[in-house]
């Protein structure tokens, strides 16, 4: 993408999700992997904002939504919308999830 970057805009379900990732992950595999899983996020995050366009066609999401795989590590995908003015996150759902049924 070239110009500026769009700022980022992460939706209160998407903040949620975020902290019950890394709460769960912290409970289960402990204090280190935490610390991964939340660089992994945050790597992802900064990708989205400097790339938004869909890189491979299935990230291409229906009804107006991209998704981009947190890492090939994890199994978590951030979905998320582009508008004029920002990067919209919306969602970080499991791959298991149907996200049908948790997006908007």
């Amino acid at each position: 993408m070239s110009g500026p970057q769009l700022p980022l805009k992460i939706l209160p379900k998407a903040a949620t999700d975020i902290k019950q990732i890394l709460k769960y992950t912290q409970r289960v595999w402990g204090d280190e992997q935490r610390k991964k899983y939340k660089a992994a996020i945050g790597r992802c995050l900064k990708d989205i904002q400097a790339n938004p366009s869909p890189r491979i066609k299935s990230e291409d999401c229906s009804n107006g939504y991209f998704r981009r795989h947190l890492d090939k590590k994890y199994r978590h995908y951030v979905f998320y919308r582009v508008t004029s003015n920002s990067i919209v996150i919306v969602r970080l759902l499991h791959d298991s999830m149907d996200s049908g049924r948790h997006l908007p």
